[in-house]
């Protein structure tokens, strides 16, 4: 039979052992957290991959970017638009991208409440400081093509252009920093919670939020509307000018042909003036003969003025012709002077449009490459809770669209190759010279 004392001790084991310590609750939850987190991250491989694809290519083509046409390229208001858009780019990839990686991978254990709101705010800054430098290249363009003679751009003025473009998308962007952060979400665990990073929960509540994405919403669409007014003037601009052209080389060709029916009219009135002028020509040749070959030879002992005959053509009574031979003069004449700077202009109007092509598929790209992210975040703000018990096709759909804008981080490079026979050229120079250098390493 057990004393008193013994059955107390023996009570307080039972009690220990029933209550669970709260080391091992802790060590439990993390352990739900980072399962799920592996769950989601399974799922998420697709959208893994299209980040991966987005990093290396961004990374590798606007670093191309940026020094083939800082190092390479003539300075120019252009030249120096695109460094500042490969380098917006490059931030994009360097910080943004793989951000929203380590979001995705903890999608249930996120607990880094600054460096969450960090790559927030790195990846909103890139965004509204390309659409905002295409804007201005927008307008830039409109003025080179549709005012050339009223304002003129220079390097100087673009250097002011980018500043004011990157103060103007901080001050956008620092809001984000509060907005985002850490929140607390439900897992389908009693008793268990977990965190991602968002909206955060200090703002989530209030209007705050939905303020700063309609202004964000405000300066998309303001910039769009901008870039399509401003490139429909251009285009515009750029068919008179192809009219016009059309219209001299019509008048051109219709003066020759006037011209030719001119002097066929008058060939047909006077036939005779063909054979004369031909008669004449053959006449002046024969006489020209003649006299080469009755051309009395000069002594050359003779003296020194019989001497200084030789360098002049003789006539057939050997004295000197009465007109002197005209010199070929090397000087071009005006109306070649004029060809030779029409061609000039030609040759700068065309690098021109090809630059405003380029420069606008660019800002077609970066506008369509926002669609995506629009209509799903439309999405989720009228349907809320259309993500629950989603499938894994519609969570890689979701996120990849979520993040669409990415897109514009890579392609940029193959419309500078495609458009640029310049920029393949130097591209395909440099990647052979990184080739040798590492066979020389070998």
């Amino acid at each position: 039979m057990l004393s008193t004392r013994d059955t107390d001790v023996t009570t307080m084991a039972a009690l220990r052992l029933s209550t669970p310590n709260s080391t091992d609750t802790h060590n439990d939850t993390d352990d739900i957290l980072q399962r799920l987190s592996d769950e989601r991250a399974f799922q998420l491989l697709p959208v893994f991959v299209f980040f991966g694809l987005v990093f290396v290519l961004g990374l590798v083509g606007n670093s191309l970017t940026v020094y083939i046409y800082w190092a390479k390229f003539k300075a120019t208001w252009s030249r120096t638009a695109i460094v500042a858009l490969g380098i917006f780019d490059l931030v994009s990839c360097l910080v943004a991208v793989p951000g929203e990686m380590v979001d995705l991978r903890y999608s249930f254990n996120y607990h880094s409440d600054v460096m969450c709101r960090l790559s927030r705010a790195c990846a909103t800054f890139p965004s509204i400081a390309s659409g905002l430098m295409l804007t201005t290249v927008a307008f830039d363009r409109y003025r080179l093509i549709c005012t050339p003679l009223k304002s003129s751009s220079s390097r100087r003025s673009a250097k002011k252009h980018v500043l004011a473009v990157c103060i103007l998308s901080f001050l956008v962007t620092w809001p984000a920093a509060i907005i985002y952060g850490t929140i607390t979400i439900e897992t389908g665990y009693q008793g268990v919670t977990g965190t991602e990073c968002s909206t955060s929960d200090l703002v989530r509540h209030t209007k705050f939020p939905l303020v700063y994405n309609l202004v964000l919403a405000a300066i998309f669409t303001a910039s769009f509307v901008a870039m399509i007014a401003f490139y429909a003037l251009i285009g515009r601009q750029i068919y008179r000018q192809g009219e016009f052209r059309k219209t001299l080389m019509h008048v051109r060709d219709r003066k020759r042909k006037n011209t030719q029916s001119e002097l066929e009219a008058s060939f047909a009135s006077d036939p005779d003036a063909g054979r004369d002028l031909s008669h004449g020509d053959s006449s002046e040749h024969h006489n020209n003969n003649a006299s080469a070959d009755n051309k009395p030879k000069l002594n050359t002992e003779a003296g020194s003025g019989q001497g200084n005959a030789d360098s002049q053509p003789s006539s057939p009574t050997g004295l000197a012709p009465p007109f002197p031979r005209r010199q070929v003069s090397r000087t071009p004449s005006l109306m070649q002077r004029l060809r030779r700077a029409g061609s000039a202009d030609s040759k700068a109007s065309s690098r021109t449009r090809k630059t405003t092509v380029m420069l606008c598929l660019i800002s077609v790209v970066f506008v369509f490459s926002f669609l995506p992210h629009l209509a799903v975040k439309l999405v989720r703000t009228l349907d809320k809770a259309f993500l629950e018990n989603a499938g894994t096709v519609l969570l890689v759909v979701y996120n990849i669209c979520a993040r669409s804008y990415f897109l514009n981080s890579f392609v940029n490079v193959f419309i500078y190759g495609f458009c640029s026979f310049r920029f393949r050229r130097e591209c395909m120079k440099v990647l052979r010279k990184l080739v040798f250098c590492k066979c020389c390493r070998r």
